[in-house]
């Protein structure tokens, strides 16, 4: 037995090593599993990301598309055309500018019915309501005041959207003055006219 203690002490340094070499090979192993498992993780969230990053960059390309639909429709439409929110102008178009004499930028923000004719702010606001509740969808007839304070006649038909994430109106003017004049001018003529 003694003999085998001589021995076993022999080997005591070999054991103690040996004990030292596995509990490092355990530490480091746990740490490349653990680096490993890190790196998976990092991976698997920036494939995430990159899928999220394609769809808002296709959802933004959409809304490019949308927004340069938008802008080529107006600025080649030959009516004025308007967006309301909240009761205040939030979008108009190069025409809605010349019937006005207003610049975009100095519209956009004021009141809707600013520009409307004192005469015809009522019946104006109650129509732009009817719009909004639904109960209206006839074209109007009123008058607005331009910059050079001249009263014009518009014809206008409206509609209801969403602008914005907010419930809005889409506006469609045309300038009827010169057809107006003409209209007062033939109620005016008598019967006994050359032309009547």
């Amino acid at each position: 037995y003694a003999d085998f203690l001589k021995a076993l002490a022999c080997f005591t340094p070999f054991i103690g090593l040996t004990l030292e070499y596995s509990r490092n090979y355990r530490e480091k192993k746990y740490a490349v599993n653990k680096a490993r498992d890190t790196e998976s993780r990092i991976e698997s969230l920036t494939e995430k990301n990159r899928a999220a990053v394609e769809k808002l960059e296709g959802r933004i390309k959409g809304l490019q598309e949308a927004e340069d639909f938008h802008e080529t429709l107006s600025a080649g439409s030959p009516y004025g055309m308007y967006i309301i929110t909240d009761g205040r102008l939030a979008y108009v178009n190069r025409v809605f500018e010349g019937l006005t004499g207003y610049t975009a930028k100095e519209l956009t923000g004021s009141k809707a019915d600013a520009l409307v004719s004192p005469d015809d702010r009522d019946e104006h606001g109650s129509y732009v309501q009817g719009i909004l509740d639904g109960t209206r969808d006839e074209p109007c007839r009123y008058r607005i005041i331009n910059r050079k304070r001249q009263t014009v006649w518009v014809a206008e038909t409206a509609s209801k959207i969403m602008h914005s994430g907010k419930e809005s109106i889409l506006g469609c003017v045309v300038d009827i003055t010169s057809a107006r004049h003409a209209e007062e001018m033939l109620r005016t003529l008598s019967p006994s006219s050359p032309i009547g």
